[in-house]
């Protein structure tokens, strides 16, 4: 999962009710997991967000922070995506 910065966010043993949300969203159907993101903000805080339920302008900042890093290293995006696809 990648947070808000476009990085690969590791998880820990601290974080639990991370651990906890993160395995209830990899148990959901693939409708809702398609549609629902991993964000965390500058201060740490993690959120899962429903991409459907955005406005406009937080569509493209999440879309601009996407294609940013596509551009920054093209291929570790799409081993990401490979990734995540063949879980």
């Amino acid at each position: 999962m990648w947070d808000s910065l476009g990085n690969l966010f590791i998880r820990t043993q601290d974080n639990d009710e991370e651990a906890l949300q993160l395995a209830a969203l990899q148990r959901t159907p693939t409708f809702v997991r398609a549609r629902t993101s991993v964000f965390r903000n500058s201060g740490g805080e993690f959120t899962l967000v429903d991409i459907s339920k955005l406005d406009e302008r937080e569509k493209k900042v999440v879309l601009e922070k996407l294609v940013s890093s596509v551009n920054a290293n093209p291929e570790v995006f799409f081993d990401r995506i490979r990734q995540r696809f063949d879980k």
